[in-house]
């Protein structure tokens, strides 16, 4: 039987996941979703939270990753069992250790915002992504040793370099997306969107999509920042005072931060929104059809575009 390991760390990876099993292609049976980022929707089988890149983690937080995720490929029964790989990149640890097993027959490249779009889908084709010296970790080894692959396989390809997207590997079997702007210059399979019940009510509010609070932290001027983005989010508000606002925070900002902003706005929160009613929070918000949508460029910007979306556009800072 043929089996599918799908990664998934974003919403749009999701919706791409949930269009492929309502295609008929993916089942309960025959599929793997393993998700990282902070990312853990009901279906998934492993759940590795942040950080999602080995680069990032301690040997303890490695451990636990790798765990999980042979944890979830072991569910197959059956350990020699072929799999086909759906990923956004071929760049992080895990999925390429997961791409260079002689388990994995082929990858698929899904869609999942700016790299693969543009100028920027060629640069990230030949442009060195990761380029780091493998730490000897007992638990690495297991975990290569689980997959069948060689401990210095990894280690060469990272010394030497690897990039966001491999489109020469020759397990690469080709590209999937929604959207007619990916993957320019290839022949790319254009997925239907998955049915979506019980957003009617996202119709009568608007979304703020918020930048990445835990970045701009680290900037001197922070303070000033901050003010101006709320300056302009309020003035938005006052124009639209009659429409009711949610926010969504970006998957890295920790809780402290997310309760500071809130204190300064008074709006709802995406995921408490979602929960109110029912919906999935981690659903694409480009597919949810709300009314307004204000945010800088991000990828849910661009795939609101791609539809023809409107949205009210925030400076960069």
């Amino acid at each position: 039987m043929r089996h599918y390991v799908f990664w998934a760390h974003s919403p749009i990876g999701y919706e791409t996941f949930l269009a492929l099993k309502e295609a008929g292609i993916f089942n309960e049976s025959n599929s793997t979703l393993i998700t990282a980022r902070e990312f853990f929707p009901s279906e998934a089988n492993a759940c590795i939270g942040l950080p999602e890149e080995y680069l990032w983690q301690s040997p303890a937080e490695f451990e636990v990753a790798q765990e999980k995720i042979v944890t979830a490929l072991k569910r197959l029964q059956n350990d020699n069992i072929e799999y086909e790989l759906f990923v956004p990149q071929t760049a992080n640890f895990f999925v390429r250790a997961l791409i260079e097993s002689p388990r994995c027959q082929s990858f698929v490249l899904f869609d999942e915002g700016s790299g693969a779009r543009g100028a920027l889908f060629s640069k990230r084709c030949v442009d060195v992504f990761y380029k780091y010296q493998v730490r000897p970790e007992k638990s690495l080894s297991g975990f290569l040793a689980y997959l069948a692959v060689k401990p210095e396989v990894m280690t060469d390809l990272y010394r030497q370099g690897v990039p966001f997207y491999d489109v020469r590997h020759p397990k690469c079997a080709g590209y999937i997306s929604f959207f007619e702007d990916a993957f320019p210059g290839e022949t790319v399979i254009r997925l239907k969107k998955p049915s979506f019940s019980g957003t009617s009510i996202c119709s009568k509010h608007g979304l703020i999509l918020l930048p990445p609070f835990h970045a701009w932290a680290k900037s001197i001027n922070f303070t000033d920042k901050f003010q101006t983005f709320y300056n302009s989010i309020n003035s938005i508000a006052r124009l639209n005072s009659t429409k009711k606002w949610v926010l969504k925070f970006h998957p890295h900002d920790n809780e402290e931060v997310q309760k500071k902003v809130l204190s300064s706005f008074k709006f709802d929160e995406f995921g408490k929104f979602c929960k109110t009613h029912k919906i999935s929070e981690f659903r694409e918000p480009a597919f949810m059809g709300f009314d307004t949508y204000v945010s800088s460029v991000n990828s849910t910007v661009m795939f609101l575009k791609a539809d023809r979306h409107q949205y009210i556009a925030l400076a960069h800072h």
